[in-house]
């Protein structure tokens, strides 16, 4: 009897300590998942922020701006061309 009131208390102690260890171990998670979320939203608003400059770096390039810039390099071109 007295053996088994000992092992119950090892089992006691060692279930406290595992508790302990988990408790650790989710908090150790939560504080990662936070993060996680945190680079999440991070990674989403530098996506957005690359799209939008694509966005406008096409828009140069297909806008007349370019097209203007285009047609003037060809002028040199034109007129120094060799023979």
């Amino acid at each position: 009897m007295r053996r088994n009131g000992q092992e119950l208390v090892e089992l006691k102690t060692e279930l406290a300590g595992l508790r302990e260890e988990m408790k650790a171990a989710v908090e150790l998670l939560e504080k990662h998942q936070s993060r996680i979320t945190t680079n999440e939203s991070k990674m989403a608003v530098q996506d957005h922020k690359m799209q939008l400059l694509d966005e406008k770096i096409w828009g140069i390039f297909n806008g007349r701006v370019w097209k203007s810039l285009e047609l003037i390099g060809r002028v040199p071109r034109k007129l120094f061309r060799r023979t």
